[in-house]
């Protein structure tokens, strides 16, 4: 089951389900094993390149299923079938664009220096015992 609090998803791969994930570590290994930076995989995936869209799975598979996803012509067929079971092109490219943007979202609530909240951020609740009407003495 994915943690959303990990940057995780769940890939619905027909009856199948595929937690994903994209690492730091999986990222570079998507630079080396593509020759390409992250980004550019990311655009040409976009632009409907099944080839870089099958290296951002490829990646996203690392942390949870890397015994699938070996980085061998074989391990990419492998991944190649995961897309046709996600419904192919279109069906992957939904699913992958909802997951990086869900992991690109700013939500406001990390704050940008330990210490400091972040614009709009709620303030931290009062410990119980504590503030102006409180009678411990410590």
């Amino acid at each position: 089951m994915a943690n959303k609090e990990r940057g995780e998803w769940t890939l619905a791969a027909g009856a199948d389900r595929y937690v994903l994930r994209l690492t730091t570590n999986a990222c570079c290994e998507l630079e080396e094993f593509s020759g390409k930076l992250f980004d550019e995989v990311q655009a040409r995936a976009n632009r409907g390149s099944l080839i870089h869209l099958r290296y951002l799975l490829w990646a996203s598979l690392q942390e949870h299923h890397a015994d699938l996803a070996t980085p061998d012509k074989e391990g990419l067929k492998r991944i190649g079938q995961i897309v046709d079971a996600a419904g192919g092109l279109l069906g992957l490219m939904q699913q992958i664009k909802a997951f990086i943007a869900w992991n690109a979202e700013d939500t406001g609530d990390v704050p940008k220096k330990a210490g400091e909240a972040s614009a709009g951020a709620r303030p931290r609740s009062a410990q119980a015992g504590t503030g102006v009407s409180s009678i411990s003495t410590h």
